[in-house]
């Protein structure tokens, strides 16, 4: 093989992809902060439902309850995108 083989590369551009049109649609930056605030503010729905749970009645099942949607709080913080710099 010659150089000139290797050198022969063929190029897919974003929007297609072996001549079918790329069918996922782009999602800006401000929808997925949107969807990450939205996302984060249910999840903390959940730790007062939790909380409140707890209150009522100290039980295994409401324990994992309110560890669970903890979790899932913390995980949605980690969920929303930074400003490219």
């Amino acid at each position: 093989m010659d150089s000139s083989t290797l050198e022969k590369r063929t190029e897919i551009s974003p929007t297609e992809n072996n001549g079918v049109a790329n069918a996922e649609p782009e999602v800006s930056l401000r929808s997925a902060t949107w969807a990450s605030w939205l996302f984060l503010a249910g999840s903390l729905i959940f730790v007062v439902d939790a909380i409140l749970e707890n209150l009522a009645a100290v039980t295994l099942a409401s324990c994992l309850h309110l560890g669970g949607s903890l979790l899932f709080a913390f995980g949605s913080v980690l969920l929303i995108p930074s400003r490219p710099r």
